[in-house]
């Protein structure tokens, strides 16, 4: 039954069911979480929710950058053409900063839509090189392929946080759901005592008992202060490099492992990224090549901003 608007808010949760309740709670604790740490740390435009209301916001700035994780990706974003640079003309400038369409089977029609689109563009970067490899034949521009913005800048930025301590735990962070990361954190839990937290909010997440709400400062103190991370996201590999924790990417052959993978390869870590049936004896990682080859990406991936925005 849907409650009237007048209803009090104890007559509401009376007349809704208890299993209705409880996931709105929780995601109504993960809203309010995340729109606090956007009020604290970030400068933003006002909210655009129309085309008319872009457009209008938009003609304010000199350069405006589209990216980054899966703009596009018509799963996600449909063909809104604001992810296409829709609205940024000249003398704007419209550079692609580490695009990502995750698994990117795009159809004909696609590539030819987007190849009309890329015109629009004066430089473009994506972030694996299968959407490269996609991209480059529809364009006479090089298409650079770079970092997610996550790693591009240096550790002193995540300092304000680096020194909050949290309990040591064994950290489950999935994009795409697979039980075999529940078995191996408990696994590695009945190995050494610690306790197992997951962040994400997917079913088997939310049955385990090992869910905790967090705002994004207090996941990535959670992460950074993790025995281990077991993931399937790109992003859970990413913070777990950034703060230089041990971490398994598991492996689902779903289409969707190019992201992390690519990402692994580059940094001479793809042992790291491991099959659904391992068997994990070892935790320790050594971070020293991982952390030199990032700094290199790092500074070619700002020197393609750099140079999108002077040229």
């Amino acid at each position: 039954e849907t409650p009237k608007p007048h209803l009090g808010i104890r007559t509401f949760v009376n007349r809704v069911p208890h299993r209705t309740i409880k996931p709105a709670l929780r995601n109504f604790r993960r809203y309010k979480k995340y729109t606090s740490f956007i009020s604290k740390y970030m400068r933003l435009s006002e909210r655009c929710d129309t085309q008319e209301s872009y457009e209008r916001v938009i003609k304010q700035y000199d350069v405006v950058i589209i990216g980054s994780d899966q703009v596009w990706n018509s799963t996600y974003n449909g063909k809104d053409p604001i992810w296409f640079g829709s609205g940024v003309r000249n003398p704007q400038k419209l550079v692609a900063y580490a695009v990502s369409a995750g698994d990117p089977k795009f159809s004909l029609q696609e590539k030819e839509e987007l190849k009309g689109v890329l015109t629009y563009f004066s430089s473009i970067s994506v972030r694996e090189e299968c959407l490269a490899s996609v991209v480059a034949p529809l364009t006479s521009k090089s298409v650079y392929t770079v970092l997610d913005p996550s790693l591009m800048v240096p550790r002193t930025i995540w300092e304000k946080w680096m020194s909050k301590k949290t309990q040591k735990a064994i950290v489950i962070y999935q994009a795409r759901t697979n039980d075999n990361v529940f078995r191996i954190a408990e696994s590695l839990s009945k190995k050494t005592g610690y306790p197992i937290v997951t962040v994400d909010f997917y079913r088997n997440s939310i049955k385990s008992g090992y869910l905790k709400v967090l705002s994004p400062e207090e996941f990535f103190v959670l992460i950074n202060n993790a025995y281990c991370v077991i993931t399937t996201s790109f992003h859970g590999t990413a913070f777990s490099i950034i703060t230089n924790t041990p971490f398994f990417t598991l492996r689902l052959n779903d289409g969707a492992d190019a992201r992390s993978e690519a990402l692994l390869e580059r940094l001479g870590a793809l042992n790291r990224m491991i099959d659904v049936d391992v068997k994990i004896s070892e935790v320790d990682m050594d971070f020293t090549l991982i952390n030199e080859n990032l700094e290199k990406l790092r500074e070619e991936s700002q020197g393609f901003l750099l140079k999108s925005l002077r040229q």
